[in-house]
């Protein structure tokens, strides 16, 4: 059975890394916004949107690592089944 024991490290580092990430497209959004306006460019204009699409999905990714999930995909003894009898209120 696999330990834990590194289980805080490797959230620490996908923090990390999303964080560098989601600033390195951030900075490139920026720099992409102005050169595109300066240049008269949709292209860059275009490809700054895409930019902040990806720095949306990073923050959001951010957000989530390290939360505790919300419910077990397969409950433990269920087998991951939805029997007749959980369904039917009492």
């Amino acid at each position: 059975m696999p330990c834990d024991c590194h289980a805080k490290d490797n959230v620490e580092i996908q923090r990390h890394v999303l964080a560098l990430l989601l600033a390195i497209n951030a900075t490139t959004f920026c720099f992409e916004v102005v050169a595109g306006i300066l240049a008269n460019s949709t292209a860059l204009l275009a490809d700054s949107l895409d930019m902040v699409a990806d720095a949306t999905i990073y923050g959001i990714a951010l957000y989530a690592v390290g939360k505790p999930g919300m419910r077990q995909s397969n409950p433990p003894g269920r087998g991951g089944r939805i029997r007749p009898e959980d369904t039917v209120r009492h």
